[in-house]
């Protein structure tokens, strides 16, 4: 008898084991986030779970509804800054504040100038009225002595980075140099050369040590014709350069690169390197990064700083009013944006509801109605007395797949006073079976698949520059539904109703384990059946053992 005890705890066990593996196992599919993608301009698309009518109201919001409008603004200044670049700055951030006074916004301005050392003269202040005078005084600051673009990168990126309550992509670095430089690292570092071609025989850390490697080339006057290129020659004898980097306050005269040498990078190289390097951190690390050429006595006798900043800078001009509007606007009039509702053959199909009492338009804390402009055309705040209107929706009818709308965006949008676009669409195919059909995903972040409202959105920017990007992608919510089981007595204290679609905060099916109720009374329920399946085994091999003697 014991023999047998021990073969149904054993089978119990293991039933068991099956039994509570199975839910973890599914509730962990359920809950894999599936990875969307990601995109540069900052935007959302939501939308609400089915009403009982089978209806869903869409939000599509430029920049996203979830972003706080926070933003940082930090400049990395030469020592050398001309008095007219100064004043070019000041002009931009007091237009900046002219512009945000009326909003919710806040932006913070950061300024590090840096001459041998990264001098940071203004830790992130608010930009308002009151602080104006201090912000100004700090780009005004003298300092004078030695050049280290490194050093001066790299606070400026540690200052950004410490703010972890704004995103990257509200995070502004404007890097302002002639490009020459010749130290590098936070506490201070060169290398030293020996003259090789003039006769002279002094060691030296400074500007002219870029001549001494490029003798036969242009000396000072060379200016590499592949910057990437070159700076890659350089990375690769950073090992070999070691034994010849000291504290530039206690430099040795007797460690230098040999004599002839021009192989082996000089401290001018490998300080244009790691400014180069930490520049591109910042910037693959999200942030919008500007590099502006400043004018200097020096820059005509060094052509080389002139062409490293137009290479960090892309080759294209910048200036403070191009960064101004890149700061306010996210996105310029032309963008579009074409959204195509949800559909799938022999599934599911949502219609647009073509009605101008389904649509409103905010901008900032302003709210504007549709106005009917012609069939299926709407417009939102209108332009003065032209009749003409700052956004408009352009419905295009279609079977299945082929429905959607355009939305024309005709003015600016600010990154500050975010544009919200609502609509509604209707499921007009619901299921008559019982059980409930998709899962709610308010703003598509869990990735789920079914139920889409709509098949894609997708944005068309146009820049502040007029120029137009690339496509991207909002995010694609999914809804659900419920139908009830008819043949199933109703509960009358069930405030629920065939048909009603399914909250969103209740678990999608009764096995849900991190329900409290429903687990322990299914988890009972399953002991319960468990233990009784054992005791009827007990039961049935007792009898046999008893038949057989």
């Amino acid at each position: 008898m014991k023999s047998v005890l021990k073969k149904c705890l054993a089978i119990t066990a293991a039933f068991c084991m099956l039994f509570t593996l199975a839910p973890a196992t599914a509730y962990a599919e359920n809950t894999t986030d599936t990875e969307n993608g990601s995109w540069t301009i900052s935007k959302s698309k939501t939308a609400t779970n089915l009403d009982e009518n089978f209806t869903s109201e869409i939000t599509l919001s430029l920049p996203s509804a979830e972003e706080e409008l926070m933003t940082d603004v930090v400049f990395v200044l030469d020592k050398s800054t001309s008095t007219d670049v100064e004043d070019e700055m000041i002009a931009m951030l007091q237009q900046l504040n002219d512009q945000i006074s009326e909003t919710n916004a806040t932006v913070k301005v950061g300024i590090v100038i840096f001459n041998r050392n990264a001098n940071n003269v203004l830790e992130l202040t608010e930009l308002n009225d009151a602080n104006m005078d201090q912000i100004v005084e700090a780009i005004r600051t003298d300092i004078s002595s030695g050049t280290n673009t490194h050093a001066g990168l790299l606070a400026g990126q540690a200052m950004l980075d410490a703010d972890t309550a704004v995103s990257a992509n509200r995070k502004y670095m404007i890097f302002v140099s002639d490009g020459l430089t010749y130290l590098f690292d936070a506490d201070v570092k060169a290398i030293n050369s020996q003259q090789s071609a003039t006769g002279e025989y002094g060691i030296m850390a400074g500007n002219d040590c870029w001549g001494i490697r490029h003798t036969g080339e242009g000396g000072d006057q060379y200016v590499p014709e592949d910057w990437s290129a070159y700076l890659a020659d350089v990375a690769a004898h950073l090992d070999e350069i070691q034994p010849y980097i000291q504290s530039y306050d206690n430099m040795s005269q007797d460690n230098h690169i040999p004599r002839g040498n021009t192989e082996l990078p000089t401290t001018v190289d490998v300080a244009l390197y790691k400014t180069y390097t930490v520049y591109q951190e910042m910037v693959n690390s999200g942030y919008n990064c500007y590099a502006v050429l400043a004018d200097s006595a020096a820059a005509a006798n060094y052509p080389w700083g002139q062409s490293f900043m137009n290479d960090l800078s892309g080759n294209k001009e910048v200036n403070f009013s191009d960064i101004q509007k890149e700061i306010y606007y996210l996105l310029d009039a032309g963008s579009t944006v074409e959204d195509y509702m949800g559909y799938v053959e022999g599934e599911y199909d949502f219609d647009f509801v073509n009605q101008a009492s389904s649509m409103r338009l905010m901008v900032g804390d302003e709210s504007y109605e549709a106005v009917k402009i012609e069939e299926n055309i709407y417009g939102f705040k209108p332009i003065g007395e032209s009749g003409e209107y700052a956004f408009v929706v352009e419905y295009v009818p279609g079977e299945g797949a082929e429905e959607h709308f355009v939305w024309h965006i005709n003015e600016a949008v600010s990154n500050f006073a975010p544009v919200q676009l609502t609509y509604e669409v209707v499921l007009t195919n619901p299921s008559t079976e019982p059980g409930t059909y998709g899962t709610y995903d308010a703003d598509g972040s869990q990735g789920y698949e079914g139920l889409y409202t709509n098949l894609s959105a997708t944005l068309y920017p146009v820049d502040s520059n007029g120029t137009a990007g690339s496509a991207e992608a909002f995010a694609q919510p999914t809804v659900s539904y419920t139908v009830e089981d008819a043949s199933e007595p109703s509960d009358p204290n069930d405030p629920s109703e065939p048909g009603e679609p399914q909250d969103p905060s209740a678990p999608t099916t009764s096995e849900d384990p991190d329900d409290p109720e429903t687990g322990i009374s299914d988890t009972l329920a399953l002991w319960g059946i468990l233990f009784g399946a054992s005791a009827a085994l007990v039961t049935v091999l007792s009898v046999k053992r008893r038949a057989g003697r």
